[in-house]
């Protein structure tokens, strides 16, 4: 029995090295049509069907585990994945095991010319007509049996909105009418107690026509709160007081978010099942119903739904110092995650921050995902997490996301080495340190990304958020279509030390953020004291907050936001203005273009005794609304050498004040009041002529060429083949 045991491990060690193919590199091949008792040493079937590529990218793994783990350990190693759908039940896993070294990565990519798809989701079939209704169901098994809760559906590759009430007048929400929507008068919240869950009261107005359907308790509200946007499921109404009762998560944050007048609607009614394109699911029942579009065939229909939360995982141990390291993914889509509530439902405090990704990395060093997709998913679409370090995303295109595209780090400082030695940041001594150590996140790239069309399930998504971390660099992406911020950089409430500074944020296109939905974000949105963070060379225009609530703002340095520098960015065509700072301390604005608001122009709320910025050679241009909102009268600010205009004819006021009264208090001493020549500004043209005056002032012109995706053309010109409704700021 010995000697047949290893001369069976004999065969099998040899037949692994069977799969060199050349002095360094290893090739694993894997095919849908594949078999898992195969080598996998080639990419197709022999001809008597005795041997050919694996089936599963699980097996793959193992094999890989065995070959690190031998003298073959310092080769690279190609898994390459052929083309077709790879049905995953349960995330696919990278531990240390698989990790690559440097000159020697672990690849995973597709085969040249094929399109690898890993899919979370199974297709529903067995559709029937049913009489009394212009709806089709399918029966669940696993819906009813309690095994599966979905809230995401797609057919034909495409997101399909529940069933609501009130309708809306497009899938998704984008710049509602107030038909759209139910108000709350008032909240009360009762926090969990022996006797009781927690609860959330919502009182409503005479007018909502809110009924105790029959369907209620299957239901969820969706309340748009100011930054966030809370599930909760409903358990009862009280017609006679006009009040819903809703589940509440455990730790529920009540805040200043719940006000009077907020709106909100009830999602997940059968009652709501009235238009093509709606779906409705019975969880007790296990029966899923959905009114299909005219042209489609519901006995060819793929329709979608999601069983697995998350596609893949990579499993380093940062507190053990042991990583995920050198592993690549090149050419892989990901779709169809799924993203349940529950029974408490669903709330973050802002950005949907506690929400997992799709993709997800923690402990994962120098990883690379390359012209990967991630599509058709419930939560984020990629998370690198503690211990993440000098990872590359880069040519990814990230899109349909139930919550938002990429987040970079934690909401808690990491514990760091300050064996070194701390480094003081101003006479105030707010520490940092450069050593991250083995569980700090830093140093990764986000690059030339198509992300977008975020928000969909969980609405205040970000396109991309990054914590307690710092180092990283989001160049040339295009960020558009989410309900809430751009990009949200920092996670510190006021002056206290934080792990998030020495971020570079360049060259992105960021537009269309808001859709009229949320308020208090921007474009691009920073909290916290953070040196060496530099936001330059962005194009950021359309962006609109809920026009009821407030703040809709281009660049947005909100609370503590110090020591970061912003220059050389375009920003037009915001609802509230183009730069805002609640509060913080000498951030340097520099040598950009802001037009275009359609209220405010600049904007300052909090005063302090410190300077709050230092605004210099600016162009701020406008023709309608004033030139600056909130507060200006504790002179704690620098401004000079900008030029301001007013296009509409009117005069150019400071708070009230004259230019010259401006000046005779020390302030632009240096500036000028000018039109700043821009080829066509309304349009978006904000190229600036020969002989214009800003020239004078030093003023550098800004290349909006270099702004954005780059590559390949197909690569650049992707973001055209994407329709959305304009944004009302632009079509006035």
């Amino acid at each position: 029995m010995k000697i047949c045991s290893l001369l069976f491990c004999t065969v099998f060690f040899v037949s692994l090295l069977s799969f060199a193919q050349g002095d360094n590199e290893i090739f694993i091949y894997v095919s849908p049509n594949g078999n898992d008792a195969w080598s996998g040493t080639m990419a197709q079937v022999n001809e008597d069907k005795t041997d050919g590529p694996l089936a599963s990218i699980e097996r793959a793994l193992d094999k890989v585990k065995v070959y690190r783990s031998s003298e073959t350990q310092g080769k690279t190693i190609k898994v390459v994945l052929r083309g077709g759908i790879y049905k995953i039940s349960n995330p696919i896993v990278i531990t240390p095991e698989h990790s690559g070294k440097e000159g020697a990565p672990t690849i995973f990519e597709n085969y040249q010319g094929e399109k690898p798809v890993v899919s979370g989701g199974i297709r529903i079939q067995s559709w029937k007509k049913e009489k009394e209704g212009n709806w089709y169901v399918a029966d669940i098994d696993a819906v009813r049996e309690g095994k599966l809760i979905f809230n995401s559906l797609w057919v034909n590759g495409e997101r399909r909105q529940p069933a609501r009430i009130p309708d809306s007048t497009n899938p998704f929400g984008d710049y509602p009418s107030k038909q759209e929507f139910f108000i709350a008068k008032k909240y009360e919240y009762l926090p969990e107690s022996e006797n009781q869950p927690g609860t959330l009261k919502v009182f409503y107005d005479k007018e909502s026509n809110i009924q105790n359907w029959g369907s209620l308790t299957n239901s969820y509200c969706v309340l748009f709160c100011k930054w966030a946007v809370p599930l909760l499921p409903v358990r009862s109404v009280d017609m006679e007081t006009r009040c819903l009762y809703l589940n509440v998560p455990k730790n529920f944050w009540f805040g200043v978010i719940f006000a009077e007048g907020q709106r909100f609607y009830i999602e997940h009614l059968f009652e709501g099942l009235n238009k093509a394109g709606e779906w409705y699911l019975n969880r007790k029942e296990g029966k899923l119903y959905y009114i299909p579009f005219p042209e489609e065939d519901m006995n060819s229909a793929e329709v979608i739904v999601p069983v697995v939360e998350q596609l893949l995982l990579l499993e380093g141990k940062p507190s053990e110092n042991r990583m995920v390291e050198h592993v690549i993914f090149k050419g892989i889509e990901f779709v169809y995650t799924n993203f349940a509530i529950g029974e408490r439902g669903q709330s973050d405090p802002q950005a949907e921050v506690s929400v997992s990704g799709a993709v997800q990395g923690t402990g994962t060093r120098y990883c690379i995902f390359e012209k990967c997709s991630v599509k058709h998913v419930s939560n984020y679409a990629l998370w690198l997490r503690s211990g993440s370090q000098h990872n590359i995303i880069k040519q990814c295109h990230l899109y349909d996301m139930g919550a938002g595209g990429i987040k970079i780090g934690e909401t808690a400082n990491a514990e760091t080495d300050e064996s070194s030695g701390p480094s003081t940041v101003d006479e105030k001594k707010l520490y940092l340190y450069k050593d991250l150590g083995t569980t700090g996140c830093g140093y990764n790239t986000v690059e030339n990304c198509f992300i977008h069309e975020g928000g969909r399930f969980l609405r205040a998504g970000i396109g991309v958020w990054i914590g307690r971390s710092s180092y990283n660099r989001v160049a040339h992406n295009e960020i558009c279509d989410f309900r809430y911020s751009g990009m949200s950089i920092g996670w510190c409430w006021g002056y206290d030390p934080s792990s998030a500074h020495h971020n570079i944020v360049e060259y992105n296109h960021i537009h269309n953020i808001g859709k009229a939905q949320l308020a208090d974000m921007g474009g691009i949105y920073t909290l916290g004291v953070s040196p060496g963070t530099v936001l330059r060379n962005n194009h950021i225009h359309d962006i609109m907050s809920d026009p009821e609530q407030y703040g809709g703002w281009g660049l947005y340095t909100d609370e503590g936001s110090s020591y970061i520098v912003l220059e050389n960015n375009i920003v037009h065509h915001t609802l509230t203005g183009n730069f805002h700072q609640h509060y913080g301390r000498e951030n340097r604005v520099i040598n950009n273009i802001f037009a275009l608001s359609a209220r405010e122009q600049i904007i300052r709320s909090r005063e302090e005794e410190h300077i709050s910025f230092i605004f210099e050679r600016n162009i701020v241009y406008y023709n309608r609304g004033s030139l600056l909102g909130s507060n200006w009268t504790n002179k704690k600010w620098q401004m000079d050498k900008n030029c301001y205009w007013n296009a509409s004819g009117k005069e150019v006021l400071f708070k009230d004040r004259t230019f010259q009264q401006w000046q005779q208090e020390g302030f632009d001493v240096n500036s000028i009041i000018a039109d700043p020549m821009f080829e066509n500004p309304e349009k978006g043209d904000y190229r600036l002529k020969e002989g214009s005056p800003v020239f004078s002032l030093g003023f550098q012109p800004i290349d909006v060429s270099q702004i954005g995706l780059y590559g390949e053309e197909e690569w650049v010109n992707l973001p055209e083949q994407y329709k959305r409704i304009p944004c009302p700021i632009s079509s006035e």
